[in-house]
């Protein structure tokens, strides 16, 4: 039986915007993006099993007022769609916001509704909480270290592109040591990629851990982890290649190969 909430997480800028939308198109279901009354919880927080009970209590609270026709703030295109990409890439290599916070409802809810919430680095640091319970699905999405890695590099108003993520720090030890490991930036980007990479490695058959690229070949593929609902909205998937062999592009992979085992499970080819 698929439980009736879907905690959706990976890596930063790997596509989970474009899989909430997914989500969010399906029969009796919503998926909120990034909820911004969360943003604070994990750097106010010291205590890791709090932070995801208050998390839990969260998702009773939304599924409660949505199902009785209440509405939530959500990051929403201008017409109210389901947001594919925070930050599109523009014709002269600039990112600028492609959305908006606006009041959210949907009407016609059952009881029963798949209620999601997408984040990133704020439910990937505590995702053992959520991970193999009865009550949460958890989908954790990566992408080709390349793209990856790019995006982080031209996201200049993200702490990313400086290889930091604070709101994940406090209660992943592991990723807090990164900002302080070394003053190279990629190298840091590649160390942060790898243990989002190696956590839902080690989660195993208790998360669904999908890569971008096959979700976009096969849409169906979270239809059927979501309990096989129909889609009911149109989603604009557009698929970006992976631009390769400039010189920026060869030394990412470089140092994918030496620093980061995980990348290569996850894509063999770059193995090669």
């Amino acid at each position: 039986m698929t439980a009736r909430n879907l905690i959706l997480t990976g890596l930063p800028r790997s596509g989970t915007t474009l899989v909430c939308a997914l989500v969010d198109s399906l029969r009796d279901a919503v998926c909120l993006s990034e909820p911004d009354w969360q943003d604070a919880w994990p750097r106010e927080m010291d205590d890791r099993r709090a932070y995801a009970e208050r998390v839990r209590g969260d998702f009773a609270r939304v599924r409660k007022m949505l199902a009785g026709g209440g509405e939530v703030a959500d990051r929403r295109s201008s017409d109210g769609a389901a947001v594919t990409n925070y930050f599109p890439l523009a014709s002269d290599g600039s990112r600028q916001p492609a959305y908006a916070l606006q009041p959210f409802r949907r009407s016609g809810l059952s009881a029963d509704f798949l209620l999601g919430m997408k984040q990133n680095a704020h439910y990937s640091c505590v995702l053992d909480e959520f991970a193999g319970h009865d009550d949460f699905t958890v989908i954790a999405i990566v992408r080709h270290p390349l793209a990856t890695l790019r995006s982080w590099r031209s996201a200049k108003h993200l702490p990313i592109s400086q290889g930091r993520l604070p709101a994940a720090e406090r209660f992943w030890p592991e990723l807090a040591a990164i900002a302080e490991s070394t003053q190279d930036i990629l190298l840091r980007q590649l160390q942060i990629y790898r243990v989002f990479c190696e956590r839902y490695r080690a989660l195993g058959a208790q998360i669904h851990l999908l890569r971008y690229e096959d979700v976009v070949s096969d849409v169906n593929s979270i239809a059927a982890i979501c309990g096989g609902r129909d889609y009911v909205r149109a989603v604009d998937i557009k698929q970006n290649p992976v631009i390769a062999g400039d010189e920026e592009a060869v030394e990412i992979v470089r140092k994918v190969r030496e620093y980061c085992a995980v990348a290569c499970e996850l894509y063999p080819e770059l193995a090669r």
